[in-house]
């Protein structure tokens, strides 16, 4: 991966540290399960940082872990994104674009775009994300994972 992007994707993960709880519509911490890709899953867990607007600008970051692949082990893979959301009393959907650590047959570049749809219940929710470049780089198929969190 280049210098740029990694410098970027770390730039943004830890601007996620910075922003003030007080001012914060809400933060969402979740964990879950990327779908299985060549028979093995991996395990995810995500961060976002939600700001209080009617369609509230959603910030990111997430790391998705290693598995085996048949063409040979995929190490971990960080994210770092931002999107909009569009949600009602107990639906939400979402899309933005983010950067991703690390290029395999997976996540073949290192621009992303997300889509993301979930159900939530007072603080708990439950989400599925993905994580693609539409293809317009390489092949690319794309990280799939389903997870429950907790919002504040």
């Amino acid at each position: 991966m280049a210098v740029l992007p990694r410098i970027m994707m770390l730039a943004a993960l830890a601007s996620l540290l910075w922003l003030p709880a007080a001012a914060a519509s809400e933060w969402q911490v979740t964990v879950g399960m990327a779908d299985k890709v060549d028979d093995d899953y991996a395990p995810t867990v995500g961060v976002s940082y939600l700001t209080d607007h009617r369609f509230p600008v959603e910030l990111m970051g997430g790391y998705i872990g290693s598995r085996q692949l048949d063409s040979g082990p995929a190490g971990p893979t960080w994210f770092a994104g931002a999107g909009l959301r569009w949600q009602g009393d107990w639906w939400f959907l979402g899309g933005g674009v983010a950067l991703v650590s690390k290029q395999s047959e997976i996540l073949s570049s290192a621009y992303q775009f997300v889509t993301t749809a979930g159900v939530r219940h007072g603080p708990w929710l439950a989400s599925l994300r993905h994580l693609s470049n539409a293809s317009t780089r390489g092949r690319n198929r794309g990280e799939t994972f389903l997870s429950i969190g907790w919002a504040w």
